[in-house]
């Protein structure tokens, strides 16, 4: 992989939990690069797409490969976000250890006033 193949600008985001006004602790999205505006260079191509009904609605699926530089802390429970697309991370392949490759599929649009990270938002990290 050629370093100027990576030009997407995206964010990576791991899931974890706050406490909102009330005290209770909800789930929340939080970027995981604290740098750079929590963007990270990345190279995106979609491999397949499907159409199918779902409860009387179309629906969509696009399964697209991501490859960002190798970074031991990304796991497939995380998502990427690019423009105002979400992509689920549902495998990591990494065996290089100088580029990722982020086997993915598009998620829900995203919603962009409850995601994005507030600068006093605490995140609190779950071990699974």
């Amino acid at each position: 992989m050629m370093a100027g193949t990576l030009d997407k600008r995206i964010r990576i985001q791991a899931p974890g939990f706050i406490q909102d006004g009330n005290g209770e602790t909800v789930p929340y999205w939080y970027d995981l690069i604290r740098t750079d505006g929590g963007y990270t260079w990345a190279s995106i191509v979609d491999i397949t797409g499907k159409e199918y009904v779902i409860a009387n609605a179309q629906q969509s699926e696009v399964q697209t490969k991501i490859t960002i530089r190798y970074r031991p802390d990304i796991l497939p429970v995380m998502r990427v976000l690019h423009e105002q697309v979400v992509y689920e991370i549902m495998a990591v392949l990494g065996q290089n250890r100088r580029t990722l490759l982020l086997m993915c599929k598009t998620a829900a649009p995203l919603v962009v006033a409850n995601d994005i990270l507030r600068e006093d938002a605490s995140p609190i990290l779950t071990e699974n």
